[in-house]
């Protein structure tokens, strides 16, 4: 297990699924509850994540929380980031791509039916992010869409009125984290139990 897992404390058993009773987390890190709550509920055999680096791009291709991940793409247009990140991970399942230009212009170009969960942290501004989760919308994929400092009202203003089910992670007031989808993406009884994981986490700021 890597390292800076070791914050992962006092795994048990709740309604079947693991599920940790104390987990330790930083700003940077305030989207592994939700995170991994999914990974419990959902077959995440396919992921894409906007952004990458140590405290989510690591965490899928972890197989303690990731059992069923079969490939992560990774989007990312720092290339100092991405080479540092290129560095750290040895992994067959990583597709990584660097993106000359935004990202929203490389995704725009990718099947995003082809995952089973979008997950967007990219982007050294906030307009940025913005136009990714644009591009994303615009595509209309019926996939979970999980962002990354949803604090952010220009975040909230460009999902809204986009999808019919919303979840918020807000333990961590400085980072919160939204889980967007619509219909039947996720069932009612699906969602229910990563809410009730997600939330039975004791967590502690580090």
């Amino acid at each position: 297990m890597h390292t800076f897992f070791l914050y992962l404390l006092a795994i048990r058993t709740l309604i079947g699924e693991a599920c940790m009773k104390t987990i330790r987390i930083r700003n940077y890190s305030s989207h592994w509850p939700m995170l991994i709550a999914m990974a419990q509920v959902l077959k995440l055999q396919n992921v894409i994540e906007t952004g990458s680096g140590v405290y989510s791009t690591k965490l899928f291709l972890d197989r303690l929380w990731f059992k069923d991940l079969v490939c992560l793409c990774s989007v990312e247009n720092n290339s100092e980031w991405y080479w540092r990140i290129r560095g750290e991970i040895a992994d067959q399942r990583h597709h990584y791509i660097l993106s000359e230009g935004s990202v929203a212009e490389t995704v725009a170009k990718i099947d995003l039916m082809d995952y089973d969960l979008i997950f967007i942290d990219d982007s050294k501004t906030g307009k940025e992010r913005i136009d990714t989760i644009e591009a994303i919308i615009s595509r209309k994929p019926r996939r979970p869409l999980v962002i990354h400092d949803f604090q952010y009202k220009g975040y909230q203003r460009a999902v809204q009125n986009h999808f019919e089910n919303q979840v918020v992670y807000d333990k961590v007031p400085a980072a919160h984290c939204g889980l967007l989808w619509d219909g039947d993406v996720i069932s009612q009884e699906d969602a229910l139990r990563i809410t009730t994981i997600m939330n039975s986490m004791d967590v502690e700021m580090s």
